[in-house]
């Protein structure tokens, strides 16, 4: 069952990727509304739901019918999986230490997406991204510090051993 959510989250978070990666380069803010980039309208709710709008609409806007770019549910679709297979390997659910571990792990799967769009569209990697990545490496780091001593081994050889 929580594979499941962590596909939906996934998607979820893929399709907030997308906003993030068109708006980056623009200097748009991401809040207010997503609209289609040909005609401008505002994409209904229903219209706006990650991978399965895309398929029920054929791929084309509601309102001018221009075909929309495949990365849409192309990332949505790579974070779904990206996060499944995060949850899959390292989330245990009686152990809270992976529920950090995890939420690390799925930042950095979101960031490594948003970065690789964003370098396929612009031909460069926006410093905010890398930035990001290294302030959520950090932030990891001091929470697992804090939370418990260095173990022995390494939480990660001793996640990917099972």
């Amino acid at each position: 069952m929580h594979i499941f959510l962590f596909f939906i989250l996934g998607l979820a978070v893929g399709s907030f990727l997308n906003v993030l990666v068109y708006r980056l380069k623009d200097g748009e803010t991401l809040g207010g509304r997503s609209y289609c980039r040909h005609c401008k309208h505002q994409i209904r709710w229903y219209d706006n739901v990650p991978l399965l709008s895309f398929l029920v609409l054929g791929g084309k806007c509601r309102d001018c019918k221009e075909r929309l770019s495949w990365q849409y549910p192309l990332l949505e679709a790579a974070t779904g999986i990206g996060f499944v297979l995060v949850g899959n390997f390292f989330f245990v659910l009686e152990d809270q230490m992976t529920w950090i571990e995890t939420g690390w792990l799925l930042g950095i799967v979101a960031l490594f997406l948003a970065i690789a769009a964003y370098d396929l569209i612009n031909m460069e990697i926006p410093l905010s991204l890398l930035v990001a990545s290294a302030l959520w490496t950090g932030a990891f780091l001091l929470m697992t510090l804090y939370m418990e001593p260095l173990p022995r081994e390494l939480w990660w050889e001793a996640r990917l051993a099972q």
